[in-house]
């Protein structure tokens, strides 16, 4: 499976039907691919120096997205997963961070695209952090739940917002696989 697109590459590998894996497993490998995505984003060359600086990995990842504001957002309020995490207190369900609205600028029940998305973002890299570090755990329920839904928002994410058709076509051929994990 050696590909030019490495994000194609780990969406593939998430989602190959020769394996059994579960909601981690398959969080992870998106992650991956998510992650390789927005890279090329977080270094931005400076138009009057030529000095290379880094963006914050929020901004880097928003920029990646190219977010339109012509994107109805209620679209992804009616998924489940998002109402997930909208109708459960996030300071309860996250070990080690909270968020709740609005949020440095983070608000998962605002109207505004980029408020919304930064929050949903939040919680999503917030997941990927306490599964990364050890806060979430395979034994656990209410974690298998919480991945599982962060699993599916980040995929209707990359669906709608990234501009890498092949990665889009990928990601949606696989919908049966991540759509409903739990």
């Amino acid at each position: 499976m050696l590909e030019s697109n490495l994000q194609l590459n780990w969406i593939k590998y998430a989602f190959t039907e020769d394996r059994e894996q579960g909601v981690i497993e398959k969080f992870i490998y998106v992650w991956f691919a998510f992650n390789s995505y927005y890279g090329e984003y977080l270094f931005v060359k400076d138009g009057d120096t030529g000095e290379v600086k880094s963006r914050n990995e929020l901004s880097a990842i928003i920029k990646s997205l190219n977010v339109h504001h012509t994107i109805d957002i209620n679209f992804f309020k009616s998924k489940e997963c998002f109402q997930f995490f909208t109708e459960n207190d996030i300071k309860n369900m996250q070990r080690n961070w909270y968020l709740t609205a609005p949020y440095r600028g983070y608000d998962i029940y605002s109207c505004e695209l980029r408020k919304w998305l930064k929050g949903y973002l939040k919680i999503i890299y917030g997941v990927r952090c306490n599964l990364f570090h050890g806060s979430k755990h395979a034994y656990d329920k209410k974690d298998m739940k919480i991945i599982g839904n962060a699993l599916q928002c980040l995929c209707w994410l990359l669906v709608y917002f990234c501009h890498d058709d092949s990665l889009k076509r990928e990601i949606k051929n696989n919908r049966n696989k991540w759509d409903c994990m739990l």
